[in-house]
Order: structure tokens, then C-alpha cells, then sequence
């Protein structure tokens, strides 16, 4: 029996997979800015980019200088 962690955990597993793909990363970032066209929620977004930053970090797909900047 699967609880909500677990599938929570999966889909977060698939989302930072497909993340580690430019194109992915590239449509799921404009969802947030599409969605976040006034501003108004910095969070939404946020939490977008730290989605994105950790899959191209597990991809070792970050230059050295974004690496540092991440910490």
C-alpha cells in the first residue's frame, strides 16, 4: 500500500528526472511564469527555480559558478 509520502516522493523522484532536460525544464519554468504573470506570488516561482536547479545539479549540469551560488 503506497501512502501519500511515498507517492508524493515519486512524483517528485520523475519530476527532478524530467527536469534534468532543457526542454522540460524550459516548458516548466514558463508554466510558473504564465501562471505568476503579475508577480504576485515570488514563492510560486521560487519554487520553480530550486526545482530546476536541483535537477541540473544532479545532472552535474551547473557551471562552477552557479554551483557556488547555490550554497
Amino acid at each position: 500500500m503506497k501512502t501519500q509520502t511515498s507517492i508524493s516522493l515519486s512524483y517528485y523522484d520523475y519530476l527532478i528526472s524530467s527536469l534534468k532536460e532543457i526542454e522540460e525544464a524550459t516548458t516548466y519554468l514558463e508554466t510558473f511564469l504564465e501562471l505568476d504573470k503579475e508577480g504576485r506570488e515570488p514563492k510560486i516561482l521560487r519554487g520553480a527555480l530550486k526545482d530546476i536547479i536541483g535537477a541540473r545539479l544532479l545532472a552535474n549540469n551547473l557551471s562552477e559558478r552557479a554551483r557556488q551560488s547555490d550554497q
